[in-house]
């Protein structure tokens, strides 16, 4: 789906910050990218989703190089306040299909089928600015998923969610893959990325410190290198 070679990225020389990031993303999985705040997770997102554009490598969308993937690949950004644009939960999710230029009842029918997906059809009628944080990340993910894209991108998806609503987005994103979605996520919760058993990617100072299985979590030592577990020295 994706091949990065040698991908850099700045805003300007000499701050860095992805630096030389080579991996490729396989259709119908799931990958996690993991790392400390600054680590450069969120641009990485940003530049497969076409946001931004790389400042030095090349980065290949099903095979042709600097394809424009607006329509395939889906973005929820970690703060759905800031996704959220309609009066009332059905608005909104019809928002982004009505803008792709799709008939009403097309519109309708995905939109539907993406508010039952996320359990969210009895809130259509609601304000999204009513709902609770939970609901609201219900929202912003079926107004990306009625457009029908690939790939899923979602940054920090579980920040300020409680363990049941952790629970509840797991429970989506492994059916999300089970349909055929290819889903790349952004997390600092080992057990919530474990619990994905996909393909883990950890970056340290915009550099991919090491990447594979969920057997990654047992090298303590390479966790504290990215800051992702802590262990307090003892007197």
């Amino acid at each position: 789906m994706f091949e990065l070679k040698n991908v850099n990225f700045h805003y300007n020389k000499k701050n860095p910050i992805l630096k030389n990031i080579n991996f490729k993303v396989e259709a119908g999985k799931i990958y996690i990218l993991m790392g400390e705040n600054g680590s450069g997770k969120s641009t990485l997102l940003m530049l497969l989703k076409g946001i931004n554009k790389p400042t030095g490598g090349e980065i290949f969308f099903k095979g042709r190089k600097n394809k424009k993937q607006l329509l395939e690949v889906g973005f929820v950004f970690q703060d759905p306040d800031v996704q959220i644009v309609g009066p009332d939960v059905e608005s909104d999710i019809h928002f982004g299909p009505l803008n792709l230029k799709w008939e009403t009842e097309k519109v309708r029918r995905f939109s539907d089928e993406a508010m039952i997906k996320c359990s969210i059809y009895h809130l259509k009628n609601k304000n999204p600015y009513h709902l609770s944080y939970g609901e609201k990340r219900r929202v912003a993910i079926a107004g990306i998923l009625a457009m029908n894209p690939e790939v899923l991108v979602l940054d920090e998806p579980t920040t300020w969610l409680d363990p049941y609503h952790q629970e509840n987005l797991r429970e989506l994103l492994l059916k999300l893959k089970q349909e055929g979605k290819t889903l790349i996520i952004s997390t600092h919760d080992i057990q919530f990325a474990k619990d994905l058993d996909g393909e883990y990617v950890l970056l340290k100072d915009g550099s991919i410190e090491a990447s594979g299985d969920k057997t990654i979590f047992n090298n303590l030592q390479l966790l504290e290198k990215c800051r992702l577990s802590y262990r307090r020295e003892q007197n």
